[in-house]
């Protein structure tokens, strides 16, 4: 009880009033997946929420279960052909080419939004502080990351 998810304390925070909204629009297109672990602490989308709140972003949700890593299940040789199928769902539509990017809490599920695609996959925390203008090298780099970083 005294713990809380980054995002569901920022929420809060905007529910009570106390959330500074002076944000830079980011104008741009993400597809949000929401992670298994945070589905599991019943707390609603804190994260899409948010960035719902950044001015010139659109956040599309790409809900269609796991991502298909679970855990590290998806990182082992022999499961990553199994690990890639059960996130199909989630890959294939990332890959929309309206969506310039992805965004998820969870890092492997970072890792395999991005082994499925070209787009660069963003913590939503990252795009919180980008749209403060506290994020260093700014949208540009943001934008850029993870492209160089997909594993086949």
């Amino acid at each position: 009880q005294n713990a809380s998810d980054a995002s569901q304390f920022l929420w809060n925070l905007h529910l009570a009033g106390s959330l500074q909204l002076d944000f830079r629009p980011i104008h741009a297109v993400l597809g949000y997946h929401m992670p298994c672990r945070v589905k599991a602490l019943d707390i609603g989308s804190p994260s899409e929420d948010l960035l719902r709140l950044i001015p010139g972003l659109t956040v599309r949700s790409l809900e269609t279960g796991c991502s298909g890593m679970a855990g590290t299940f998806g990182l082992k040789r022999e499961n990553y052909r199994t690990s890639l199928r059960a996130g199909w769902g989630l890959i294939d539509r990332l890959r929309h080419r309206k969506i310039q990017a992805g965004t998820t809490e969870c890092s492997t599920c970072k890792i395999q939004m991005e082994q499925g695609t070209t787009k660069p996959t963003i913590h939503p925390i990252k795009l919180l502080a980008a749209a403060y203008g506290l994020y260093p090298g700014g949208l540009t780099r943001l934008f850029r990351e993870g492209r160089d970083l997909v594993v086949t």
